[in-house]
């Protein structure tokens, strides 16, 4: 297996730690990175210790790749590899490694990927600890990851896999978990939004607002991958209630709603088809 980002050698002896070529990918976004403890058997490799991989710098983002597979019910997941958090495209302005991740789960063998985050909710409907399904996407940062104009419609015009989505929205109502859904709105960082930002991105038609994911989900739709997005809403975006607005509410909201995070993932990836 070769990769245009990755020496052979360098794919080679993570998929010799693996044991197993990885079929569905999964990036832990800002305090999720704790759904890593269910894989069993996992083995594990530090970002540091890859050549040419990111590490990242922020709060919530462990930088360790996590391989296995998790098992619910009598039912086993397909072989996984878990991302514990992500370098941010604001970290490096360097477009090539906010999207890393997955350029790596490509190379090794993944097809599908799952990409979540902790955002900020902006319409009003929704509320910090809430799960919201990614329907479509809204940036505001110019990007470009190839320069056959077919290609870069194809995969902005179909972000997100409609028979996953669905898979996912059923799961949720066989276990009780109430998803949102709505648009993503994609912003530069590392600043929060301003009132009047907020205010202008929900006139443009976005219920949630963060740091990552589009430039992720592009890639993936590029490389032919099936995408799923998932956004925890971590907190309201500035305005919408009276709190101030900081990355450790970003956190504590994270690890608060993890339970249901995990129940929702673990019955999703034990249903998925590899």
């Amino acid at each position: 297996m070769t990769s245009d980002f990755y020496p052979p050698e360098v794919i080679q002896s993570l998929l010799g730690i693996g044991g197993k070529s990885p079929s569905v990918a999964l990036v832990l976004g800002s305090g999720l990175g704790r759904f890593a403890a269910e894989i069993q058997n996992s083995r594990r490799v530090e970002a540091r210790d890859i050549p040419g991989y990111p590490v990242s710098t922020v709060e919530g983002h462990a930088g360790s790749l996590v391989f296995g597979s998790i098992s619910h019910n009598e039912r086993r997941s397909p072989e996984l590899l878990v991302f514990q958090g992500r370098v941010h495209y604001y970290e490096s302005g360097d477009i090539s490694t906010a999207v890393a991740p997955v350029r790596l789960a490509h190379a090794l063998g993944a097809r599908t990927i799952i990409l979540t985050n902790a955002t900020g909710g902006i319409d009003t409907s929704l509320r910090p600890g809430d799960l919201m399904v990614l329907d479509d996407l809204l940036s505001l940062n110019p990007l470009r990851l190839t320069s056959d104009t077919s290609a870069q419609l194809r995969y902005v015009t179909e972000s997100f896999d409609v028979q996953l989505t669905s898979l996912l929205q059923d799961i949720s109502v066989q276990i009780g978990i109430q998803l949102k859904h709505g648009t993503y709105a994609w912003v530069h960082g590392p600043s929060y939004e301003t009132a009047a930002e907020i205010s202008m991105l929900r006139i443009m038609g976005a219920h949630a607002v963060g740091m990552s994911t589009v430039p992720e989900t592009y890639e993936a739709r590029r490389l032919g991958m099936r995408v799923v997005g998932i956004s925890l809403i971590s907190n309201m975006g500035t305005g919408i209630l009276p709190t101030k607005l900081s990355h450790s509410e970003v956190t504590t909201t994270a690890r608060e709603a993890s339970d249901k995070f995990a129940r929702l993932l673990r019955m999703f990836l034990t249903h998925i088809d590899s």
